[in-house]
């Protein structure tokens, strides 16, 4: 009996492959895309947190990240700082969360700051907009 189907199975293996490989295929993107909500609902989670703390207990954190912006302004080619005073500095991520970072950095810096619509999105977003650029090349 064992034989039997074992050459029964051996016989139509294509398709049983055929017939599995769909579900499986479509389980793995429900899976993905489920993980891929999670992720992005964590990592909201989680910064929205950083946002609700109280801005003087970073404050050193905020000035090490001035001086980075500054330095960086500094040594920065003409042509693109000047592209950089023309259009200002865009804040997207979790820092952007943090109350005051871009009236601070408007200050310091002379340039306009403006916040993202959606700072922890736009990160999240791009993240996975080049990750899949990636994987097409």
């Amino acid at each position: 009996m064992l034989t039997l189907l074992a050459a029964l199975v051996y016989e139509r293996q294509r398709e049983i492959t055929d017939t599995l490989a769909d579900p499986l295929i479509s389980t793995v993107h429900r899976i993905g895309a489920r993980a891929e909500r999670r992720v992005t609902q964590e990592l909201v989670s989680e910064f929205r947190k950083v946002a609700g703390k109280e801005t003087h207990a970073i404050a050193e954190t905020v000035s090490a990240v001035v001086d980075i912006v500054k330095t960086t302004l500094d040594k920065c080619p003409p042509e693109l700082s000047g592209d950089v005073m023309d259009r200002g500095i865009a804040l997207t991520g979790g820092g952007a969360l943090l109350r005051g970072l871009d009236k601070r950095l408007g200050e310091e810096t002379g340039m306009p700051v403006c916040l993202a619509d959606n700072p922890l999105e736009s990160v999240v977003l791009a993240a996975y907009d080049c990750r899949n650029r990636s994987r097409c090349t």
